[in-house]
């Protein structure tokens, strides 16, 4: 069989990267699941030719696990059909050493094939690689793509409620960042030697709370890995220095949640940047993209949201959007454009957290976008100030809810393929009855003497 995506050179670029370390203990062969959880095994170091020219199996149920790493049973990939081998194949410059691991081990990420060499349905890179083949396709246009993610460090050894109480947020603070310096300086040359591209670091709006940057490019899937790359080096190196970083989207109810924006334009095959335009609101290719968008926000929210915790986090003037409107330099819409971008014209998807899985909440954007340019929506006039909810429709306010307006979305089942849909439906609905059938704190608090 053929190697997808890893020809000869690219065994060769990672035969000289392992032999650079000669202490490498082994190789963590890891690939995101639905969730975006890294899951998979452990390889010799001389198993490296062999995950190049043969590949390595793995059961394709690896993306029919909840986030709790149970099985999803509803799924039918278990026990209906005796739960099959898939293959996994190294993504271009997938391998990277991990010097801060004692012993020095090396990564290697992943992605999966059926038998035959065709990509495995559930591999949420295959979905957004083939929207981006079809953008490409229909209407020659190809997506240049950043992603800020924002993220709490707290001390290990504290009680996260205690410790998120006893300080307050210092917004672009450049004395917080001076006292994190030892890690940030770590982050950032680890991200060099992996080739994970990060620029900026910020102070944001919650109690030590932090947002690094992505540049832009124009592969929006290797975006996206180099986002789920970037959080597995900062969550290893905040424990490294005696840290826990969380991406959880909203970890403190009185504090700023943890989002994850995407930033988006589309250039044409001469590489021209089509959402320019001399207006603020861009070109009116950028208008049907946003009208596209705006009309089928409500339906993919669960892509941008996935977790019960993730709807705590859309609160009304805040940062985390509600409703379902756009603007040009207003923090408090759902879809952002910047003033006066120029050249640099894009859009800013505010909506998702960064608990959701980057290659998910890209999909979900480019399908809006494609629906936007095929179907021809109406787009509402941008909001200048904080958006009335009497105006606007608003994201989903629940999990179920947002459950339940995914599974009736006519576009995303096209999108993303039906057996996708089905399949992330079962995951987020067994996640959902496990975290109901789980006694809160309050609960015990108050009606186990109360009642």
């Amino acid at each position: 069989m053929p190697l997808p995506d890893s020809p000869a050179q690219e065994l060769r670029k990672a035969q000289a990267l392992l032999a650079s370390c000669a202490d490498v203990s082994r190789i963590e062969m890891m690939i995101p699941d639905i969730n975006a959880v890294l899951r998979g095994k452990w390889l010799p170091v001389d198993g490296l030719d062999s995950a190049y020219r043969e590949g390595v199996r793995l059961a394709g149920s690896v993306f029919a696990l909840d986030l709790w790493g149970t099985e999803v049973m509803a799924s039918g990939m278990i026990s209906h059909n005796g739960d099959p081998d898939a293959v996994c194949y190294p993504v271009p410059d997938g391998l990277q050493l991990c010097h801060w691991m004692e012993p020095p081990a090396a990564q290697l990420l992943v992605s999966m094939y059926n038998m035959d060499g065709s990509p495995f349905f559930a591999d949420p890179s295959h979905i957004l690689a083939a929207l981006v083949r079809q953008l490409q396709q229909a209407h020659q246009l190809t997506p240049v793509v950043a992603i800020e993610l924002e993220f709490h460090l707290l001390d290990k050894a504290a009680d996260p409620q205690q410790a998120q109480e006893s300080t307050h947020a210092e917004v672009y603070s450049l004395q917080e960042l001076e006292r994190y310096r030892p890690l940030f300086d770590e982050i950032e040359s680890v991200c060099r030697q992996q080739g994970i591209p990060s620029d900026s670091i910020i102070t944001e709006a919650g109690a030590n709370q932090f947002e690094i940057n992505l540049h832009h490019q124009p592969d929006a899937v290797q975006a996206c890995r180099d986002a789920i790359l970037l959080k597995r080096v900062i969550k290893a190196l905040a424990d490294k220095h005696g840290l826990i970083a969380s991406f959880m989207a909203k970890p403190f109810a009185n504090d700023a949640g943890n989002g994850l924006h995407a930033n988006l334009s589309l250039i044409d095959e001469q590489g021209r940047n089509v959402f320019c335009s001399p207006g603020p609101g861009g070109s009116a290719l950028m208008q049907s993209a946003i009208a596209g968008l705006l009309d089928i926000m409500a339906e993919s929210t669960l892509l941008f949201a996935p977790h019960g915790n993730s709807y705590r986090r859309f609160a009304p003037e805040s940062h985390a959007p509600t409703a379902i409107c756009w603007g040009v330099d207003n923090r408090n819409v759902a879809i952002r454009l910047p003033r006066d971008a120029g050249p640099a014209m894009r859009l800013e998807h505010r909506v998702a957290g960064a608990d959701a899985n980057p290659f998910l909440v890209l999909a979900g954007i480019l399908a809006g976008i494609l629906h936007g340019l095929d179907a021809s929506p109406a787009i509402p006039g941008p909001e200048q100030a904080i958006p009335d909810p009497d105006e606007f429709d608003s994201v989903p306010c629940h999990w179920d809810q947002a459950i339940a307006l995914f599974r009736e979305s006519r576009v995303l089942r096209k999108a993303l393929g039906g057996r996708f849909c089905d399949l992330y439906i079962h995951t987020k609905e067994q996640e959902l009855a496990t975290l109901r059938s789980r006694i809160s704190d309050v609960e015990y608090e108050r009606y186990f003497l109360q009642s």
